[in-house]
């Protein structure tokens, strides 16, 4: 989206909005619709992507946070019981078991009591699930500031740009009205 509405300013800021403000700046009854024309295509062709870039890009955050997230969900540990192992009496306890790191490797119809000190370390839920969560966190934390702070603060400068570029270029046609009055 941001790149389509780049291209639109790119197109339509300086080669129809620069040259309409122009032509009515230059005549009298139309002075400040061309000032203010004049300001709008300087500050969203120039001003807006130059203050949207300085808020740094969230890509690498994000793709990484994608990657880690797709490892997560393809674990075949964390898989749902199927629904015929569900009429074995310890299936669910061995899927917690395994969950948890503990009889990875086992026999499925072997018990697995905690008490015999069969873990693994490449398996667990809960600190896997809890990295994943701070992954997601931070990756919104960072798409927030780019997509909504960024954009927003641009724009903030934009409009006051325009505001006091276009009184600049528009010149006050009620004061000097009643200057000469």
């Amino acid at each position: 989206m941001e790149r389509e509405v780049a291209i639109f300013i790119k197109e339509n800021a300086i080669e129809l909005l620069l040259s309409l403000g122009i032509i009515f700046r230059t005549f009298f009854a139309t002075r400040r619709l061309g000032g203010f024309l004049i300001a709008f295509s300087f500050a969203f062709y120039l001003l807006y992507p130059s203050f949207v870039l300085i808020f740094p890009l969230p890509l690498n955050t994000t793709n990484a946070t994608i990657s880690f997230v797709a490892n997560y969900t393809n674990n075949t540990a964390y898989a749902p019981v199927p629904i015929i192992d569900l009429n074995s009496n310890y299936a669910l306890a061995q899927k917690i078991d395994i969950m948890t790191g503990r009889c990875l490797g086992r026999d499925v119809n072997s018990s697995c009591p905690a008490a015999e000190g069969n873990f693994s370390d490449s398996v667990d839920f809960i600190s896997d699930t809890t990295m994943v969560v701070q992954r997601l966190e931070e990756a919104n934390a960072k798409l927030f500031l780019f997509v909504v702070l960024a954009h927003l603060t641009s724009l903030v400068i934009s409009i006051i740009f325009i505001w006091e570029v276009s009184k600049l270029l528009g010149g006050e046609l009620v004061s000097g009205v009643v200057r000469s009055v």
